[in-house]
């Protein structure tokens, strides 16, 4: 499978902010995603000098040009983030991007490759897990916590993520002190009540895990919230 053309520009520091630029659909959302100084920079509304007066650049409103362009960028963004998922989680910026499709265009190939994202393959062939990598957890739970806004969760990570790993919750996404926050957020978006359920019978092995920490004196704010969240 080939490499997407928007990869670099998505995983760039600076880069992926176009990306955010033509995702971001109102003034709540640009002031998520930049600070004061650069919405100061970024001009919704361009204009150029002409004799005394300045004139703007286009007769159509800035964001109607937005979603326009948006529509345009639709089908290279989603197969960027289909075929790329999982270096998108692991990326500050990336990552961004990947939720700006995943709530702007939702579907079920984008949800498979997410979750299938989580796991990979080192060199070696040993298994890495999102929910361990330092911005990967907090990527996808931020994911899982987008999911409380819509009003069906039958395409949605969380409830895929809850479907692949019923039964090993704790082994797999909890088996980390931050994949403990992932599963936290996951009982918080779950309707149902599953998780919880099945969590909850797991709560001595989650006291246990915060001895084992303390003891070793590794963080274990992660194993306390997903305490909490059972409780």
């Amino acid at each position: 499978e080939g490499k997407s053309p928007l990869l670099e520009l998505a995983l760039s520091d600076t880069g992926y902010k176009l990306f955010l630029m033509l995702l971001a659909k109102d003034e709540e959302a640009k002031t998520k995603f930049f600070d004061p100084a650069e919405l100061k920079i970024l001009r919704p509304n361009p204009t150029v000098r002409e004799g005394d007066e300045d004139v703007p650049t286009s007769k159509k409103s800035a964001n109607t040009r937005r979603v326009e362009l948006l529509q345009y960028m639709k089908n290279l963004l989603t197969e960027c983030c289909n075929s790329h998922a999982n270096l998108l989680l692991q990326s500050r910026g990336g990552s961004k991007v990947l939720r700006g499709v995943y709530e702007t265009f939702p579907s079920k190939e984008l949800t498979d490759a997410i979750v299938e994202g989580c796991d990979n393959d080192d060199d070696v062939g040993e298994a890495l897990s999102v929910f361990e990598h330092n911005i990967g957890h907090l990527s996808i739970k931020n994911l899982i916590l987008s999911d409380e806004k819509v009003s069906s969760k039958d395409n949605s990570v969380a409830a895929a993520l809850a479907q692949k790993y019923k039964g090993t919750m704790i082994d797999d996404i909890a088996a980390s002190n931050r994949g403990a926050f992932v599963l936290a957020a996951l009982i918080a978006t779950d309707d149902s009540g599953d998780v919880k359920k099945e969590v909850k019978g797991q709560k001595k092995e989650i006291q246990k895990r915060i001895k084992q920490s303390e003891k070793a004196s590794k963080p274990s704010a992660g194993y306390e919230a997903l305490l909490k969240a059972i409780e």
